[in-house]
């Protein structure tokens, strides 16, 4: 019996991580999925920086549901789309979409509860992205070796110089320079700690001076 309960919980798990991993959509500067187009995986507290400020009018969403947002930092009038939609006029925010983020399960809106948001340079500048869930690697999604800040929205999370989870450094506070822990431009995976990270061998930044 024991070893049926833990087989459904790590089913349960295991469904939980997957729904946290499959959020994606494509965002187009036309209608019907047409012109110039771009996937994410994270959010973007202010879309300026990736060029599609107040410019999408389409929305394909490829899993899961998200946010999309007048304003950036998720503020003004917001939408929840689990659906593709063609053309944002059908809610008054066809080129005028300044944010957007994956939703997790009981969430809403607002800023998110839990993630880690890495930034491209030193200081919380330059282009941002705030994921969710555990990354194996960041080239996927065009941030391998790209982060040079970051801050925590939420949890303990291990950022790590190779994909795969390999060599990693757990992290609690924000961080305005990774060249304090050797890691500037040099984090390839990510992942929220878990209880069952507590055996493994990685270094522990809780903020202050790096060790």
């Amino acid at each position: 019996m024991r070893r049926i309960h833990l087989i459904a919980l790590g089913m349960l798990l295991l469904s939980a991580r997957q729904a946290v991993l499959a959020q994606e959509l494509s965002v187009c500067d036309q209608a019907h999925f047409q012109g110039r187009c771009e996937r994410f995986a994270f959010g973007v507290r202010n879309l300026k920086a990736y060029g599609f400020n107040d410019r999408i009018v389409s929305v394909e969403i490829l899993r899961g549901r998200w946010l999309l947002c007048e304003h950036a930092d998720f503020r003004g009038d917001c939408i929840v789309l689990r659906n593709s939609v063609p053309d944002l006029a059908e809610f008054d925010l066809d080129a005028a979409v300044s944010s957007l983020r994956p939703l997790s399960r009981g969430e809403r809106g607002g800023e998110p509860a839990a993630g880690i948001e890495l930034f491209e340079h030193a200081g919380y500048r330059g282009r941002q992205a705030i994921f969710t869930g555990e990354i194996a690697n960041l080239g996927r999604h065009g941030w391998n070796d790209v982060a040079s800040s970051v801050r925590v929205l939420g949890g303990a999370w291990l950022l790590c110089r190779h994909s795969r989870f390999r060599e990693c450094v757990e992290v609690e506070a924000d961080l305005p320079n990774l060249g304090a822990l050797g890691l500037n431009d040099e984090i390839s995976s990510l992942r929220p700690l878990g209880v069952a990270d507590g055996g493994m061998l990685h270094r522990k930044w809780l903020g202050g001076e790096a060790d």
